[in-house]
């Protein structure tokens, strides 16, 4: 992780230079994804990059908070990027906590209570807690991405010019999913529960790399997964929002 010395927010007209002035270590990500010595040497807008390498701005944006953060995005990130390419990267989270991290923290957890669970009748439990907490946050990301989601993006086409008068009206004629999106702290409760008996997520002293992997994984998703739910309903339902009246007042009587 690399500390920042000033806010980044990657926009269109943030220059290269800009750039690596405040995070250096994106230089090799911009060669890498083929930035020529010329945008280097004219301090290029990002907008130019775009043009230039076909890598749309939601993979900079991305490539940057990796160098700055690791696994997921800061407020300040989603705030500077319009409202489909924070859907976007949205959906990216979601894809990375059910496909990849949670799924293979339940199958360690499921090994572990094989090797250890006699000794450790701690990992039982813990195990237990963890399946409930997985279909309760796969049902909420699901039910996101099938009604928050293409809501805001819709939304958003109106706005463009991309959708009609009549297909806007239509999305009026039931109950914003913006109150359906809040939810419960089912997910602090779970991760309260975890700390707990996992004693703030120390391994025992003889644990083996599985056990110390799965603790260090378990405090890493707890970081990331309540920084991406505080983006939802900071940022993301907020954007909703105002885009939701600017649609009404837009629309005809």
């Amino acid at each position: 992780m690399h500390e920042r010395k000033e806010e980044m927010q990657l926009n269109e007209s943030t220059s290269i230079c800009d750039l690596l002035r405040l995070v250096p270590m994106m230089a090799e990500v911009l060669r890498k994804l083929g930035v020529e010595d010329e945008h280097f040497m004219n301090c290029a807008n990002m907008g130019q990059v775009v043009t230039a390498t076909g890598v749309p701005m939601a993979e900079w944006t991305r490539q940057l908070s990796l160098l700055e953060q690791g696994e997921t995005y800061n407020q300040a990130t989603f705030k500077a990027l319009p409202t489909l390419e924070m859907v976007q990267l949205l959906r990216s989270e979601h894809h990375d906590f059910l496909v990849r991290r949670i799924p293979r923290m339940s199958v360690i957890l499921r090994e572990l209570v094989v090797r250890k669970g006699a000794d450790q009748p701690v990992l039982l439990e813990l195990r237990d807690r963890f399946e409930a907490f997985r279909a309760d946050i796969s049902d909420h990301i699901l039910q996101e991405q099938d009604s928050l989601y293409p809501y805001a993006e819709q939304l958003e086409h109106y706005l463009q010019g991309n959708l009609s008068e009549q297909e806007a009206r239509i999305l009026f004629e039931k109950p914003s999913p913006v109150a359906h999106a809040l939810r419960a702290d089912d997910d602090v409760a779970f991760f309260d529960q975890a700390r707990y008996l996992t004693n703030h997520y120390t391994p025992p002293a003889d644990a083996g790399i599985m056990q110390r992997s799965l603790y260090k994984e378990l405090a890493l998703l707890e970081k990331d997964l309540l920084r991406h739910e505080a983006v939802e309903f900071e940022v993301l339902l907020n954007r909703v929002v105002q885009l939701e009246d600017r649609v009404l007042k837009r629309l005809p009587g």
